[in-house]
């Protein structure tokens, strides 16, 4: 299921994200869950798990509180220089608008802006917002800056492992 907002939904959205990171009292401990991400996921047009059959469930899922869930993967088009996280596209427009560094959109393999665009895309999807704009060059060079400039297909577990390993809590 993919949603559709409008230019000025996504707009109100952005100047309220904005608001929030600007304060850094909404960001009390790594339990915060305000509506940031989910905002963010909003006007990215991420839907929920439909509840179809995924391509791997792990036992439990600490992050979900030990409920089985679905573990999609991370590919990446790079001719088309688009980024899915299981079915839903990643759209850069929610990261641009954070940090314009490639309006041309996503790209990997090199420390570039298009890069640079698609780690602060994936970690506003996985982190919180502070969190993201904190780490994301950090994220770009140790990880998407190392993918061969080809497809590329990889788990979202390698994700959450790089978030753990940087003490950075996952919000997903």
């Amino acid at each position: 299921m993919q949603l559709v907002r409008t230019e000025e939904q996504v707009q109100a959205m952005l100047l309220r994200l904005n608001n929030e990171i600007s304060e850094p009292s909404i960001f009390p401990n790594d339990t915060y869950e305000s509506g940031v991400l989910a905002g963010i996921t909003w006007a990215l047009g991420i839907a929920p798990w439909d509840g179809s059959e995924p391509e791997f469930m792990p036992p439990t899922d600490p992050l979900s509180g030990g409920e089985r869930r679905p573990v999609p993967n991370i590919t990446g088009r790079f001719a088309e220089r688009t980024v899915f996280i299981g079915e839903h596209q990643l759209d850069p427009e929610i990261s641009l608008r954070l940090r314009n560094h490639s309006p041309d959109g996503f790209s990997w393999g090199y420390g570039g802006s298009g890069p640079g665009q698609l780690a602060l895309a994936l970690l506003l999807y996985y982190c919180r917002a502070e969190d993201a704009l904190r780490h994301y060059q950090q994220f770009k060079f140790e990880v998407v800056a190392r993918w061969p400039q080809t497809d590329f297909s990889l788990s979202e577990q390698s994700v959450l492992a790089w978030l753990a390993s940087n003490g950075i809590a996952a919000v997903r």
